[in-house]
């Protein structure tokens, strides 16, 4: 009875008069079967679409041999598969240096591959705000001493919030700022901060893996 109502509850919503309709929007994690409860809607790249699950390979770039190969829901960041695919190596001596795109190049993939004794060479994420406004690389955070300053160069505090992060807000500045239209709230990981990934490439070591998303063949040219 509880997934038949998660079933058929995530596709509606309570519209004017508490009358019950569609909705006209997907659930974040939808379930999407009834028998696969743990498969998902997912997309890579952001136009390409499709169901189920997806896989992750460790590959040998030397040999070009399939080292692990882990498997996730179809809507779970690809970093998440990355202690499984190199869980073999985790309590090797010996370490191989991590080459892997985007998706393992975030400040927190990498602050614990590194603190797990590996070397992450990652293209770094861009940042990005949602709403068009100025992403949160264009202000500085200060955690030191609790500020953030804007584009403007307005600075204000960091509200502790419960979860262990806080909140900078601008808008007693907005009214009257030229850029008000690129300022925003920022949330920042006061307890969970990670220094900024390290700039360009290592020296290539002795070993190397390299990890990503497993792809199908090519189409013909």
């Amino acid at each position: 009875m509880d997934l038949l109502a998660l079933v058929a509850g995530q596709d509606g919503e309570q519209g004017s008069g508490g009358v019950f309709r569609i909705a006209r929007k997907t659930a974040r994690g939808r379930v999407i079967s009834a028998v696969d409860t743990a498969a998902r809607h997912g997309h890579k790249p952001r136009h390409r679409r499709f169901d189920g699950y997806k896989a992750h390979l460790s590959v040998d770039p030397d040999s070009e041999l399939i080292d692990e190969v882990a498997a996730s829901a179809a809507n779970a960041p690809d970093r998440d598969a990355a202690a499984e695919l190199l869980g073999e190596h985790a309590e090797s001596e010996d370490k191989p240096e991590v080459v892997g795109d985007s998706g393992y190049g975030d400040a927190g993939t990498r602050a614990g591959l590194e603190t797990s004794g590996f070397t992450v060479v990652a293209k770094c994420p861009p940042a990005r705000n949602a709403a068009g406004r100025f992403p949160k690389d264009r202000f500085t955070v200060d955690l030191g001493a609790g500020t953030v300053t804007c584009p403007a160069g307005q600075t204000t505090i960091i509200v502790p919030a419960r979860g262990g992060g806080g909140r900078a807000s601008f808008r007693p500045w907005c009214a009257t700022c030229p850029a008000a239209a690129g300022l925003h709230s920022i949330a920042a990981r006061a307890r969970h901060h990670h220094p900024p990934p390290r700039s360009g490439a290592a020296a290539r070591p002795r070993r190397s893996t390299q990890l990503g998303p497993a792809r199908g063949p090519r189409p013909p040219t």
